[in-house]
């Protein structure tokens, strides 16, 4: 609930008839109504700026794949026609790794552990 209407509920219980307890109970949980709506806002507006930089980050991430292995992230599937990827299998972690064929001449290194990957 907003502020205001918080506020206008606060302000018919105290005209209201119930008795002085049940007021300041209501009262009570009321202010704490407000309180947690105030504090979902703020952890809400963090989440947003989060899932922003997350964002930002995995296209930074996927420059330095494309900048250092000649490979961005990509559906295999999807890209088959339009490039001529190879499947490898990295001998130290077993991973299978996507690399532009041009770049089968030059030593390869694994971009989850720098382990040696199998041609």
């Amino acid at each position: 609930m907003e502020k205001f209407q918080l506020n206008e509920i606060k302000a018919k219980l105290a005209a209201s008839d119930f008795t002085k307890d049940n007021k300041d109970i209501l009262i009570f949980l009321i202010d704490k109504v407000q309180e947690l709506t105030e504090e979902l806002a703020i952890v809400n507006a963090k989440l947003t700026d989060t899932l922003e930089y997350a964002e930002l980050l995995e296209q930074d991430m996927d420059n330095v794949k494309e900048e250092l292995f000649g490979v961005n992230s990509f559906d295999a599937e999807e890209d088959e026609g339009e490039y001529n990827y190879t499947e490898i299998q990295c001998k130290t972690c077993g991973e299978n790794i996507y690399v532009e064929e041009a770049l089968l001449k030059e030593k390869l290194s694994c971009p989850n552990c720098n382990g040696e990957l199998i041609k």
